[in-house]
């Protein structure tokens, strides 16, 4: 399943309007019950820039 989140999103990109989104690393966060949690990360070139109105 993670390979799979990895392989959808990584070098995905919005039509050109933004950078493609790299991968940047995944490890396991925790185990809780027979749950397990990981951090993906991915990282995009761009800036997103807010303007409070």
């Amino acid at each position: 399943m993670i390979a799979a989140i990895i392989a959808a999103l990584a070098g995905w990109d919005r039509g050109g309007r933004v950078g493609a989104m790299a991968f940047r690393g995944c490890a396991l966060s925790r185990a809780v019950a027979g749950a397990f949690v990981y951090d993906i990360s991915f990282s995009i070139t761009d800036q997103l820039k807010f303007t409070p109105t």
